[in-house]
């Protein structure tokens, strides 16, 4: 093999490789947004299901006001009532 053309193909090969890893990098980036995306998509329909229904419990607890008032809490997220002040009436949640 001459020199040239050792040499050119050393640059073929480099810029063969070099496209084949920036269109892998590129693919895989777009993979994992994508993925992330449907990730997050599908953990906030989760919590605005679960949000809705402790929305309906507690019009359920405001309509039927007993002595006894009893917080629906859930052992996947933590959840709380405050008031127009900020400060905590009842919930599982608190900021610190």
């Amino acid at each position: 093999m001459l020199k040239s053309e050792k040499k050119s193909f050393i640059r073929f090969l480099l810029i063969y490789m070099g496209s084949t890893l920036f269109l892998f990098a590129l693919a895989s980036w777009m993979f994992y947004n994508y993925e992330k995306e449907h990730l997050l998509d599908n953990q906030r329909d989760k919590l605005k299901y679960k949000a809705e229904q402790i929305k309906t419990q507690l019009r359920v607890l405001h309509n039927t006001f007993n002595e006894k008032l009893s917080y629906p809490t859930y052992d996947t997220f933590d959840s709380a009532i405050y008031d127009s002040d900020k400060q905590h009436i009842m919930g599982t949640f608190q900021q610190v």
